[in-house]
């Protein structure tokens, strides 16, 4: 009985979500190409920036190595470390940034993509009757039978 139960849970829960693609969809083929053009201008954007950053920090490594060899001072190889380090820190938090900023450009595009998709939402969640499937319990499996 509880199998059945679940099985008509997780229907009906596949039932809801095909209706929200379907619903989103169903507007035709121009938001979703706007959006992964969207998404392809804004990856673009941070892999370039993320190259770029890479590329620094190659040629700095590279001039790190260098100026280890040409020198034979312990403070002038602390000093040339703490800057390379400084350098790398930089460069890690200029990273964070950028995913950072990539990412909520994203969800604000992401407004514009669907126009209607806040109500498509709610019209799918009236579908569903009185809400007490909108936020469906995960399935609970019956343990095996021990062999």
């Amino acid at each position: 009985m509880t199998e059945t139960t679940a099985s008509a849970g997780a229907a009906e829960q596949q039932k809801n979500t095909a209706a929200i693609f379907g619903t989103l969809l169903n507007v035709g083929p121009d938001p979703v190409l706007k959006a992964q053009a969207d998404l392809l201008l804004s990856v673009e954007t941070t892999m370039t920036g993320w190259l770029r950053r890479r590329h620094e920090a190659v040629t700095e490594t590279q001039n790190l190595v260098a100026r280890l060899r040409s020198s034979s001072d312990p403070a002038d190889f602390m000093t040339a470390q703490q800057e390379w380090v400084s350098g790398e820190f930089r460069r890690m938090a200029a990273d964070a940034a950028a995913c950072q900023t990539a990412a909520q450009e994203f969800v604000e595009r992401a407004r514009t993509w669907f126009p209607n998709g806040a109500q498509c939402m709610q019209s799918v969640a009236s579908a569903a009757g009185d809400g007490s499937h909108a936020a469906s319990k995960p399935l609970r499996m019956a343990p095996k039978a021990a062999e």
